[in-house]
């Protein structure tokens, strides 16, 4: 099972698709290019495109991440963001950080959150399991990793 970040068609840059629509039919090409070889071609190969596995829902991995964080840390995200984000409009009244990569933003402030306090927290204790965002790839994972064992 690959599990792959598609991000936003606004994030295309040369050489690396964005989207879902552009990864999917790079992903569908290069298992068709794997299974040409006699010695793969029995052998199923699922993937997953982040963030959620469809044409509908744009978005970044860094969205679901942050959509799914527990209460406590959104919180602290929020209170570490704001003041950021006058600062910027402080020096710029028009802030040249683009709608769409906030979400960088906001996880790279996390991360180098997480860096300082890493003997305090774990990353994993950061997360919502139970988060609605995250339904859609469990369901993948629990739908295509039982199908899997079953084969055997």
């Amino acid at each position: 099972i690959l599990i792959v970040d598609a991000d936003s068609e606004l994030e295309n840059t040369q050489g690396q698709p964005a989207g879902f629509k552009e990864v999917d039919k790079k992903l569908k090409g290069i298992i068709k290019e794997i299974k040409s070889n006699d010695h793969y071609k029995n052998v199923k190969i699922l993937y997953y495109i982040m963030p959620f596995h469809d044409e509908q829902h744009f978005g970044q991995l860094e969205d679901l991440f942050i959509k799914s964080l527990k209460k406590d840390y959104q919180k602290k995200l929020d209170e570490c963001l704001k003041p950021f984000q006058e600062c910027l409009q402080k020096q710029n009244p028009k802030p040249k950080i683009a709608k769409n990569k906030m979400p960088k933003v906001q996880m790279e402030i996390l991360l180098k959150s997480f860096n300082k306090n890493s003997s305090n927290d774990n990353l994993m204790e950061w997360i919502d399991y139970n988060h609605k965002s995250l339904d859609n790839f469990k369901k993948f994972l629990k739908e295509k990793v039982f199908e899997i064992k079953n084969k055997k």
